[in-house]
């Protein structure tokens, strides 16, 4: 749209330049899917603050979707890549704005720690007021299946987030029905190993 208007780009090809970038980096890193080697912090509340600001420069957010974020008061540290947490959030929102047609809320929120199996986790959630998804499409979600989505959707996007979440050493639920969709993420909390 800016291009047609003869507006200045330079903001937008910046952040493209980015983005593909660290799309080359995680693809050069899909085949190997056991969990990488912890050797960072990322500040959770940083990624999703960079994931809105891509989705709002690129217009991908209809005016009619809000999307609400409740990701401060609480530590948000997670042990592992910022990229991957990236990739993995915006797989999520993307399907979420698609799933609402034009109109509709996407929650993304931080509910604080989880001990599971003696480690501790950070949860994030995204969630959306969408239609939901059929039990069958819920029983297959995270397998590499054709979609039946019309359009350039392979039915890919929700393995590859299963395999990163996976990548960081975390765990990821759905809970879907009539009222929406919301997507449970467990990502080792930063000095989690130290729980045990």
């Amino acid at each position: 749209d800016k291009l047609a208007k003869r507006e200045p780009v330079v903001g937008e090809m910046s952040i493209l330049n980015e983005e593909i970038d660290r799309v080359g980096q995680l693809i050069n890193g899909l085949a190997d899917l056991k969990p990488a080697p912890v050797n960072r912090t990322t500040d959770a509340a940083e990624v999703v603050d960079d994931v809105l600001r891509l989705f709002r420069a690129t217009d991908f957010v209809p005016a009619g979707v809000h999307v609400a974020v409740d990701m401060h008061g609480a530590s948000s540290d997670i042990d592992g890549d910022a990229d991957i947490l990236k990739q993995i959030l915006v797989n999520l929102v993307k399907n979420a704005v698609e799933a609402l047609g034009g109109s509709g809320r996407i929650d993304i929120s931080n509910r604080g720690y989880v001990n599971r199996e003696r480690k501790l986790y950070l949860e994030l959630v995204v969630s959306d007021t969408g239609p939901g998804m059929s039990p069958e499409v819920l029983a297959n979600l995270f397998s590499p299946v054709r979609s039946t989505k019309e359009g350039p959707h392979h039915g890919l996007g929700l393995s590859i987030v299963h395999g990163l979440v996976k990548q960081l050493g975390g765990l990821i639920s759905c809970r879907s029905g009539s009222g929406g969709t919301t997507f449970e993420i467990l990502l080792p909390a930063r000095s989690s190993a130290n729980m045990i």
